[in-house]
């Protein structure tokens, strides 16, 4: 939908691929993120989820899942299929899980050296 978007992120994302699952419509969905901030995720699905859209995900890390609310602010077809990459921002994410990312951020950092 959207092929060029302006940079609005407040915190910085990094790589990371993690199974998520997010709640659209009446069923639960599992995707891969492909990056993640303390501010929100992407990540690949076969749905097209439009933006605004409202979506509760739990990000599965090897330990406890993380829970967050958010809404979809962009959306981007892949080419070649029926394939959606999603951005979402999340506006209901406690302060533990916040803290959880950024101790993921550097974890993947320091093993990244």
């Amino acid at each position: 939908m959207l092929s060029q978007r302006q940079e609005k992120r407040t915190a910085t994302r990094f790589r990371t691929s993690l199974p998520v699952q997010y709640r659209y419509l009446t069923k639960v969905n599992n995707a891969l993120t492909h990056d993640l901030s303390e501010g929100g995720l992407s990540f690949t699905t076969n749905d097209f989820i439009p933006v605004n859209t409202q979506l509760f995900v739990a990000i599965l890390p090897k330990d406890e899942p993380l829970r967050a609310g958010g809404t979809v602010v962009w959306v981007q077809k892949m080419p070649y299929g029926d394939r959606y990459n999603i951005g979402m921002k999340f506006t209901e994410i406690n302060a533990y899980n916040k803290a959880r990312i950024a101790t993921l951020e550097d974890k993947m950092v320091r093993d990244a050296f």
